[in-house]
């Protein structure tokens, strides 16, 4: 292994990220789970997800800490962790670039994506999210131990009995961790389909399907054994899709544009968003059919067909879940897997090497300067400045004896023309304390922090408008004495 270019790889992380070392902020979740750390309430809010591994893991983490400065351990343990999952990424995928005959700049290019990726902006930044480089890992493992072992035998494929349990156990461990970074397990069998020349998947992409879908079956079977054993109700997020046009629909619009756009931020309503993925669609596409000049038209799209069914079953976990919501801390496997497909038909069409390493260098220095943006400007900094300036606030105006707290949200955009953001779901781009969820603990964290009294705090009752029109209705009723918390005023005026 050439050792010195996963260090640059690193490198470009620490690079990117360098933030989480010294900022504080808080984001949605975050600020639930530190003040409920004195409860089961970490545990149980992953459990009843499926996630029983990160209800463990979260109870114990936010129980080591108590205040919002100590986030950003929490954050750099995942930064550390996704250059560790790099590590053995460069490992893993140098095999399997030599077994598939794939281009070997991949291997390099593959590994700056991955650390430079929107997903793992927000396992980096969120803490919340933090566990998700445990749940690649043991994906990537289970992977590796059964590809590498089938993937050359040429007679009858053997699988020892111990070999099957560690596969589906390391399968295990991936899903109740976070269930969509399962997708990495298939990968490497996509990869493979994508370069067997004929429409039929060969008996190792079959194998790996099987496994598959054998431990996904198997999770879920011991999910809903455990949510009996427990007593716990299952989260509706973890119900089963029944209508497959509909999910066909959710992946056509959200999941596969997501994908084939790189590190660029795909909003649906962008006109720009719409054409960049359309043009690297069609262009894909295009590059199938010139790589396969022999056969029919219908088997030229066959295959294009079972490379988009393989993407679909990549991102599974979602495809299944009744919930149509494609963010992208679910999208590691498939981002990942379309990246590298599409790096491999672009490298095949340049010629000569001196061309190829240009496009190498030109795709890193994009991959990292559009990942530094993203998490800095569209993620870390709003947050950071919002933060400061509530917590400012707060430190000016609360007084002993306020024992109410009326909080107006602010709007979801607000962040949009102080600091050029676009909202994307519920990842960049938005307030934290515009969801519902964020006020009370978030206010009352604070207050805790600021006179050390954790039961003035608790006592405190958070009173939350959704809208300042809302609460001129209802003004009212708001005494005199209440501390009035206007988000949008206090973001706009408070320097």
């Amino acid at each position: 292994m050439k050792y010195y270019k996963v260090l640059l790889a690193i490198l470009s992380a620490l690079f990117i990220f360098h933030g989480v070392f010294y900022t504080d902020y808080v984001y949605l979740d975050e600020a639930y789970q530190l003040w409920n750390n004195d409860s089961n309430k970490n545990f149980e809010m992953f459990v009843v997800q499926g996630r029983y591994l990160t209800g463990l893991l979260m109870q114990k983490c936010f129980t080591s800490i108590t205040s919002i400065d100590q986030l950003k351990l929490l954050r750099i343990v995942s930064l550390c962790g996704w250059m560790i999952a790099a590590v053995l990424w460069w490992n893993t995928f140098s095999k399997w670039q030599a077994m598939l005959r794939l281009n070997v700049r991949l291997v390099w290019l593959s590994t700056v994506f991955l650390l430079s990726s929107l997903p793992v902006a927000v396992y980096i930044g969120w803490a919340s999210c933090m566990q998700l480089f445990l749940a690649f890992i043991a994906a990537l493992l289970a992977a590796r131990l059964l590809f590498n072992d089938i993937i050359g035998q040429q007679e009858r494929i053997r699988l020892s009995t111990s070999k099957i349990i560690l596969v589906i156990s390391l399968g295990l461990t991936s899903l109740f961790f976070y269930q969509s970074a399962f997708g990495i397990f298939l990968l490497p069998f996509f990869l493979l389909y994508v370069k067997e020349p004929g429409l039929r998947p060969g008996r190792v992409v079959l194998i790996g399907i099987g496994f598959y879908l054998a431990t996904c079956i198997v999770y879920y079977l011991l999910f809903r054994f455990s949510m009996q054993q427990m007593h716990m109700a299952a989260s509706t997020r973890t119900g089963i899709a029944i209508d497959p046009m509909k999910k066909l629909s959710f992946f056509i619009s959200g999941p596969l544009p997501q994908a084939f756009s790189f590190n660029i931020l795909y909003n649906l309503k962008s006109l720009f968003s719409m054409i960049f993925y359309l043009f690297v669609l069609a262009s894909w596409m295009v590059m199938v059919v010139v790589k396969k000049p022999r056969g029919n038209w219908l088997g030229k799209l066959g295959k294009i067909a079972g490379i988009l069914l393989l993407c679909m079953l990549i991102y599974l976990p979602q495809m299944a879940s009744a919930e149509n919501f494609s963010s992208y801390r679910t999208m590691i496997a498939l981002s990942l897997s379309v990246f590298i497909m599409l790096g491999e038909s672009l490298l095949e069409l340049v010629n000569k090497n001196s061309r190829k390493r240009m496009v190498a260098v030109t795709g890193t220095v994009l991959l990292v300067v559009m990942a530094y943006y993203n998490f800095n400007y569209q993620f870390l900094n709003p947050l950071a400045e919002e933060y400061r300036q509530l917590r400012k606030y707060i430190s000016h105006q609360y007084q002993p004896g306020i024992t109410t707290i009326v909080f107006i949200h602010p709007p979801e955009a607000v962040f949009n023309d102080r600091f050029g953001t676009k909202v994307y779901k519920d990842e960049f781009g938005l307030p934290s304390t515009f969801k519902d969820w964020t006020p009370e603990p978030l206010i009352k964290q604070m207050i805790f922090e600021q006179t050390g009294n954790r039961a003035l705090a608790k006592q405190l009752k958070i009173k939350a408008y959704p809208s300042r029109e809302e609460f001129e209705k209802d003004r009212a009723t708001v005494d005199p004495a209440q501390l009035v918390m206007d988000m949008e005023h206090i973001l706009k005026t408070t320097q």
